[in-house]
C-alpha cells in the first residue's frame, strides 16, 4: 500500500487499488473481530473468483482467523463434512452456491452465515462485515508459523484432509514464484483456475500481489473465448494453467484475432505439456515463455520451477528446487537414499 497505493490490485467487475483494498480488508477484519471471531477461529469461504474472496482472505490473515477456502463444486453433504471437520465459526458464501450450504441442524457448532452478491434466508449480508469500524492491531503479533489457511486435498483414501498453510510458507511460496518469473508491479496475473486451490490463490494471486502487480479475476466458468477476450482486454502478462487450457487456447480458431502480445509467462503443472501445443504456441505466441513447475498443496506449492533461461531445452523437466527448499528421497525406514539408486 505504501509503495503502490494508487496502482490497481484487483480487477473483477470493478477495479480496486491497493489503497482501496487496504481499507476494505481492515473493515472486514474489524467486522470479523466485532462479531467475536477470534484468532485461530476458522472462516470458510464458498466463493468463486471474486474480489471478495481475496479481501476476506487478507482480512482473516490480518486478524489471525484461519481461512478455509472450499471449492464451489462441493455438494451439501461434502460441505457438511468440511465445515464440521474444520470447526468453522463462519461461512461466507456466494448466493449462487447457496444450495450447497447445509442446514444449521447438520452442523456441530454455531456457524455465522454471510451471503455475497445476493440474499439468502438466515444469512447476513456481506455488507455487515464491511461496516466494521477501524481495525486495531492485536497486542500480541502473529507468529510466522501460525496457520493462515487450511486447504482440503481430495480424499483418495477416505475423506478429504486439511493441509495447514502457515503465514511463512505462503510468503515463501509467493516470493519464490514472483522471483522465479521476474514479476514486478507492472505485471498482471490472470486467475482462471479456482482461487480455492493453491495454484490460483498462492501461485497466481498472492504471487502477483507480493510484487505489487494487478490480479485479473476470471469469475465465470472457464470458456476459451471468454478467457482469450479477458486476457487480451486486460493485457495480462502472467498465468499458471493446466496444459489442457493452453491447448484449447492455441487450437481456438479466433486466437489470432486477440492481442496477446503482453502475455510473457505461461507457467504450467499437473501434467506434461504436449509437444504439439508447445510448437503451436511458439508459432502463434513467440514471446510466451512456458515455465514448468511442480508442487503440492501440502508444500504450499511450488517445490521446483524451471529457470526461465533453460525452458526451451528442458521441456520434459519440472526445473530446479526453489531457494530454501529441500527435496530428498527416503527408504521405507525414513533414511535418505543415495543419489542414483533406483
Amino acid at each position: 500500500v505504501d509503495r503502490f497505493g494508487e496502482r490497481p490490485a484487483i480487477i473483477d467487475d470493478c477495479t480496486l487499488t491497493y489503497r482501496d483494498l487496504d481499507g476494505i480488508v481492515k473493515s472486514i477484519a474489524s467486522g470479523i473481530t466485532e462479531l467475536g471471531i477470534a484468532r485461530g477461529d476458522r472462516v470458510a469461504l464458498l466463493l468463486g473468483n471474486c474480489w471478495e474472496f481475496l479481501a476476506c482472505t487478507l482480512a482473516c490473515n490480518l486478524c489471525g482467523a484461519i481461512v478455509v477456502p472450499i471449492g464451489t463444486r462441493q455438494r451439501q453433504a461434502e460441505m457438511e463434512f468440511l465445515l464440521n471437520d474444520c470447526g468453522a465459526k463462519a461461512l461466507i458464501f456466494e448466493a449462487e452456491f447457496a444450495k450447497a450450504v447445509p442446514a444449521r441442524t447438520a452442523l456441530k457448532g454455531f456457524v455465522r452465515l454471510f451471503v455475497v452478491r445476493g440474499d439468502w434466508p438466515g444469512a447476513q449480508p456481506f455488507s455487515t462485515l464491511l461496516s466494521g469500524q477501524r481495525y486495531e492491531q492485536a497486542a500480541r503479533p502473529l507468529s510466522e508459523e501460525d496457520t493462515a489457511i487450511i486447504l482440503y486435498t481430495s480424499g483418495t483414501t477416505g475423506q478429504p484432509k486439511g493441509a495447514e498453510l502457515t503465514h511463512l510458507s505462503i510468503l515463501h511460496s509467493s516470493l519464490a514464484f514472483a522471483r522465479s518469473h521476474g514479476l514486478t508491479e507492472h505485471d498482471r496475473g490472470l486467475v482462471a483456475v479456482p482461487l480455492s486451490h493453491v495454484t490460483g490463490l498462492v501461485g497466481v494471486a498472492l504471487s502477483t500481489m507480493i510484487a505489487g502487480g494487478c490480479v485479473v479475476l476470471m469469475h465465470q466458468a472457464y470458456k476459451t473465448p471468454d478467457f482469450l477476450a479477458l486476457a487480451s482486454r486486460e493485457r495480462i502478462t502472467y498465468s499458471i494453467l493446466v496444459p489442457t487450457i493452453y491447448t484449447l487456447c492455441v487450437m481456438h480458431p479466433k486466437l489470432s484475432s486477440h492481442d496477446l502480445s503482453s502475455w510473457r509467462i505461461g507457467c504450467f503443472g499437473g501434467a506434461p505439456m504436449p509437444i504439439a501445443t508447445i510448437e503451436l504456441l511458439a508459432k502463434h505466441l513467440p514471446q510466451l515463455e512456458l515455465i514448468n513447475a511442480y508442487g503440492a498443496t501440502e508444500t504450499t506449492s511450488p517445490t521446483t520451477v524451471m529457470p526461465k533461461e533453460w525452458w526451451r531445452d528442458h521441456m520434459d523437466s519440472v526445473g530446479q528446487v526453489i531457494p530454501y527448499a529441500v527435496v530428498k528421497i527416503v527408504d521405507d525406514d525414513g533414511r535418505a537414499v543415495t543419489a542414483g539408486i533406483a
